[in-house]
């Protein structure tokens, strides 16, 4: 489509689309195009806006039909739409229901913006940024401005364009008008989104048009808005943070200026106008000082954050003296393991002795960490008994009777670690011996541990008799064992991961809530039970009694029991 009538007469018919041929070329029989949802006059080439509108009620649906029926995607008529969106904005305030009518003290301002409408037919735009006849250009440059107030915030982009003869002519080339948030927000907030909006804009503009080589100006009136951008040293909240971090992509400090607000078009399209205000203002044409020959230098004002500015991070030194002095081991109280302690404690020594290397710490470094961990924890508990071992005398009566409790402890612990079966060759042979353990290499004894004599409970640890205590001791290593580490002799799956069914043949261990100290129940899978989906829920096992006669034999008989395999441990798989 042209509006030219000697560049149409200069294609052939044969070129032309079927829509020019049957034009006639005097333009009378096609006045208007549509182009991005507003219309262009061809025979004046510009742009114009005819609307249609049908009568809606005056519910919510029924205005948000009305107002998005006015598509104005440049934004030409932004601070006009603007008027319509708060009205709306309002309903969804109040909870408004979508078939509820309007609210009686916003039904003048509702009709008076709807009426409006039909007036928009008044405006128009020419399609060109340039009048016929304006030269060679020589300089161009693009003006954001910008600005917010209660009611919304918005932007505006000018092209301004200089001949070579020195003529200048500035257009509106796109705008943007938002709502304030229903949530109160800060003007100085709504103005830094308006700046983010404007340099949007300029990411836009410079893209469509080509414009990647014009001169840019931003411009706001809000000084704070200026302080943020040019701040270096301070740190803000993120709100604030994010959004100057966007700005600072997109454009320098260098190019934000200062403008006064009756100077700033963009305070139309965050207050919004009627359309007769819209003919009357500098909307479409900017500022006067974008018409004049020289872009007037920048404004010199001040662009310092205020103290106590609420976006402003609070930096607080608070000098404390502690009195208590914290040891090795209250400091390592936050480590969950005993591995990590060691780690940690082992790249501390690493580092005392100025190695920087970040590899893993050596077996000889963590034996060092333990030994350092260790006589921490001596100097604590064991001031007294160091003491008297230093000056060579005799050590106190408690301590000797607490030895004697340690190494009894530890011959208990030890029994537990040891007890654990070497060998299940011949587990459900009745005639073999019982499997062979660490404790039958250590004591050259066949005799299993004994159970506990009795039950202990917490309370022992305080009771008078040490033996209990000791006892109770044990009682808790042998659970900690038993779930810490028995349920982990398998390799650990994820619920997610397929994991092997359970054959016949495969050597389990039966995991038992009241298991007895020191007794590990071995058995062999005899037989499976398949589910349909293929996996092996259930099993039965060959349990062998631990009874043993004077020779090391079993004298019980076996016993074949059904299992889960939730409770059963792999421990040796099938060939």
């Amino acid at each position: 489509m042209c509006n030219d009538k000697a560049v149409l007469e200069s294609i052939p018919s044969s070129e032309r689309a079927a829509e020019v041929k049957a034009l006639d070329l005097v333009f009378k029989d096609v006045k208007l195009e549509r182009a991005l949802g507003i219309h262009w006059h061809i025979e004046s080439d510009t742009f114009r806006f005819c609307l249609c509108l049908k009568d809606q009620p005056a519910t919510r649906r029924g205005i948000l039909s009305t107002v998005a029926s006015l598509y104005d995607p440049l934004g030409f008529v932004a601070p006009f739409l603007l008027m319509g969106k708060r009205v709306l904005q309002e309903m969804c305030r109040h909870g408004t229901g979508w078939d509820d009518p309007l609210l009686s003290e916003r039904q003048p301002v509702w009709e008076r913006w709807k009426n409006d409408l039909a007036n928009l037919e008044k405006i128009t735009l020419p399609r060109c940024y340039l009048p016929p006849g304006f030269g060679r250009v020589v300089r161009k440059e693009l003006h954001h401005f910008s600005d917010a107030s209660t009611c919304g915030y918005g932007q505006c982009t000018y092209l301004r364009q200089v001949s070579e003869d020195g003529s200048v002519h500035c257009a509106l080339v796109m705008a943007k008008s938002r709502v304030a948030p229903i949530k109160v927000t800060t003007i100085p907030r709504l103005e830094l989104a308006a700046a983010v909006v404007s340099v949007t804009a300029s990411n836009t503009v410079k893209e469509e048009l080509s414009l990647s080589d014009a001169v840019e100006y931003f411009w706001t009136d809000s000084k704070v808005v200026l302080g943020y951008i040019n701040n270096e040293a301070r740190r803000f909240h993120t709100f604030v943070s994010n959004r100057i971090q966007k700005i600072h992509l997109s454009s320098s400090p260098q190019q934000w200026r200062y403008v006064s607000t009756s100077d700033n078009p963009a305070d139309f399209a965050s207050r919004g106008l009627s359309t007769r205000e819209i003919l009357t203002s500098s909307w479409f044409k900017g500022p006067l000082f974008l018409w004049e020959k020289e872009i007037p230098p920048a404004t010199d004002v001040s662009t310092e954050i205020q103290i106590g500015d609420p976006e402003v991070k609070r930096i607080q030194a608070l000098n404390t003296q502690t009195q208590n002095q914290l040891s090795l081991s209250d400091r390592l109280s936050k480590f969950s393991s005993w591995s990590k302690t060691v780690q940690a404690v082992a790249r501390l020594i690493r580092r005392v002795r100025h190695d920087k290397s970040t590899g893993h710490s050596t077996v000889q470094e963590r034996e060092g960490a333990r030994c350092i961990i260790i006589r921490d924890l001596q100097r604590q508990v064991y001031p007294a008994e160091l003491k008297a071992l230093t000056e060579a005398t005799q050590l106190p009566t408690q301590s000797r009777l607490d030895g004697a409790s340690l190494r009894t402890f530890l011959y208990e612990a030890a029994a537990i670690v040891n007890s654990r079966p070497l060998t299940v060759d011949n587990l459900n042979d009745p005639d073999s011996p019982e499997p062979l353990t660490p404790n039958h290499l250590l004591t050259m004894k066949s005799t299993a541990a004994l159970p506990p004599p009795g039950r202990f409970i917490k309370e022992d640890m305080y009771a008078r008799k040490r033996w209990r205590r000791v006892q109770y001791l044990a009682e808790q290593f042998w659970s900690r064992w038993r779930r810490e580490y028995i349920c982990n002799i398998a390799t650990r799956q994820r619920w997610h991961t397929p994991r092997r069914n359970l054959k016949v043949g495969d050597i389990v261990m039966e995991r038992t809530e009241d298991q007895p100290r020191n007794e590990w129940k071995l058995a062999k899978v005899v037989e499976t039970v398949t589910d349909k989906d293929g996996l092996v829920r259930k099993v039965k096992i060959r349990v062998g009694d631990q009874k043993m006669g004077k020779k090391g034999q079993r004298i019980g008989k076996l016993s074949i029991v059904d299992r889960p395999v939730q409770k059963l441990i792999l421990l040796l798989e099938t060939v």
